[in-house]
């Protein structure tokens, strides 16, 4: 990094800031979230390519990408999905997930892009899996058994393996063997 000073400042309050992956529609451009509003900007001219307004949410906690889509994590439990393959985002999810009924804290892909991660530190065994080409969320994990207790941060690594921070200060690892390539 040849500078450290801010080529750019913005003077809004956002909630979240995400990079998208390199796309020909989304070089070099940024996505913010402050309030219901997300922005989209372009990183080389500091000016923004286009606002839209997510009037289905109360308000917008966290948001993800994949190279198809951007997940927003909403105050509402919900998870909306939009499309990022065509040249400018639309205002309408194409898909909704409501398997949250509290807010939503924290919304990760996995590195390949095939799982959404979602979840609330506001309720016990609040995390869900989500397959991101259909939306649906998987049914058969977390357990009853699984300790998750309050979920409030997870990721995913490129060798399987999901973490999981709770609120009791623990750190959980699950390996994911369905989505590990085999040699």
């Amino acid at each position: 990094m040849s500078s450290t000073r801010p080529t750019r400042s913005l003077l809004l309050s956002h909630r979240d800031v995400e990079f998208p992956p390199s796309t020909s529609a989304r070089a070099g451009g940024g996505m913010t979230t402050p309030r219901c509003n997300i922005y989209e900007w372009d990183i080389s001219t500091g000016r923004c390519r286009q606002k839209i307004k997510e009037s289905w949410a109360t308000g917008i906690r966290c948001m993800a990408t994949s190279q198809q889509s951007l997940a927003i994590g909403t105050s509402t439990g919900n998870v909306d999905l939009l499309d990022l393959s065509g040249p400018k985002l639309s205002g309408t999810p194409i898909h909704s997930i409501g398997n949250l009924t509290t807010r939503v804290d924290c919304v990760r892909y996995s590195p390949d892009g095939q799982i959404l991660g979602i979840c609330s530190r506001m309720k016990s065994k609040a995390l869900r899996l989500v397959h991101s080409g259909t939306a649906t969320v998987f049914q058969n994990w977390p357990t009853e058994k699984t300790p998750l207790d309050r979920a409030s941060v997870f990721d995913f690594s490129k060798q399987g393996v999901m973490a999981i921070g709770n609120e009791t200060g623990r750190v959980l690892l699950y390996r994911l063997r369905h989505y590990i390539k085999s040699d």
